[in-house]
This record gives C-alpha cells, structure tokens and sequence, in this order.
C-alpha cells in the first residue's frame, strides 16, 4: 500500500491521504481521517494514480470532528460483486475498503468497507446517495461536508453494474450534531 498526501488551502489547512491498493487488500484511513473518495476496478487494474495502475484507491480526508466522536466499535461489511455494500447502523461512517479483480479477494468477497459507528453525531439519511461511474477505474468523491458509508465493485466478467447504473459506486452521506 501506498500513502499519498495532498493539502488543500482553506481556512484551515485540511489534509487529503489517497491509499492505493492491489486485488484483495485492506486498506484504513489513519487515525484523523475518514474515507472520502473510492475507485474500483474491472477485472484488471483500472484505477490510475501518479503513473501507475492499481484495483482500488480511496481517499481519506482529515476530519478530527468526526474521528474523535468514533465510538470504539469498527467493522467490516462485506459484498459480493454488483452488491451495493454499506455501513450496516445507521449512525456509521467509512474508514477503509477493499475491492476485487475477477476473484472474490476480499476474504472470499467481492468488497469491504470498514465501517465506524459515532457516539453523538448522527448520519442525515436524507443527505445520503449513491454516485456512479460509467467507466472501470473512474475515481468518485464525496462532496464537501459528505463522508463515503458504501463501496460497490463490479470486477467479474459476468458482472455488469452496480445498482443498475455504473462500473463501481461511492455512497457519502454529511452528519449533523
């Protein structure tokens, strides 16, 4: 796995982590960061980060607000490929994904998603949706002040599409007091 680092200039300096990962790796926000960003691939490495392929990228965005109110209990959720896979309570975000080639490589599944429940925060429902690519290897974002809570990969040759609609889906929702 690798770790890239970027800074976005605002008011306040906030730091944004892309991971990038092969067939069947884990990969975790640190501490701080919540996952804001995902790509999966086809059945080959279609995600394309600073000059090289990988199956799967997420982005992690700093976030102490969230993080420090991240209860104790974290998970992985697990799918198979087309599944729409997400955080299972309704007050929880994403801190980590996995994703697939053509194999279910994610401890005998398609996807994973590392999932977080918050203590005081709570999850707006209403604000929540899912994004979806039309291509293999297209990297989605959350919007500012959304966090991603659900991954769908679509790696196998019989597979189609997530949700009907794309190669690969992101699902961010924003959180309230």
């Amino acid at each position: 796995m690798r770790i890239f680092v970027s800074l976005f200039a605002s008011s306040f300096a906030q730091s944004i982590l892309t991971l990038t990962g092969d067939y069947g790796e884990f990969l975790e926000c640190p501490y701080g960061y919540v996952m804001s960003g995902y790509c999966s691939s086809g059945n080959k490495k279609d995600c394309d980060y600073n000059n090289s392929s990988y199956s799967h990228l997420i982005e992690c965005r700093e976030d102490s607000r969230i993080t420090l109110d991240f209860a104790d209990r974290c998970y992985w959720a697990y799918g198979d490929f087309e599944d729409l896979n997400k955080c299972l309570g309704p007050d929880e975000l994403a801190v980590g994904a996995c994703s697939s080639g053509s194999n279910s490589d994610c401890n005998k599944n398609a996807s994973a998603i590392h999932c977080c429940a918050l203590k005081t925060l709570t999850v707006n429902q209403s604000s929540c949706a899912w994004d979806y690519p039309s291509n293999y290897g297209e990297f989605r974002k959350c919007p500012q002040n959304k966090w991603a809570r659900g991954v769908c990969t679509v790696g196998r040759w019989a597979s189609e599409s997530c949700g009907g609609y794309g190669k690969g889906a992101l699902y961010c929702c924003s959180t309230t007091n």
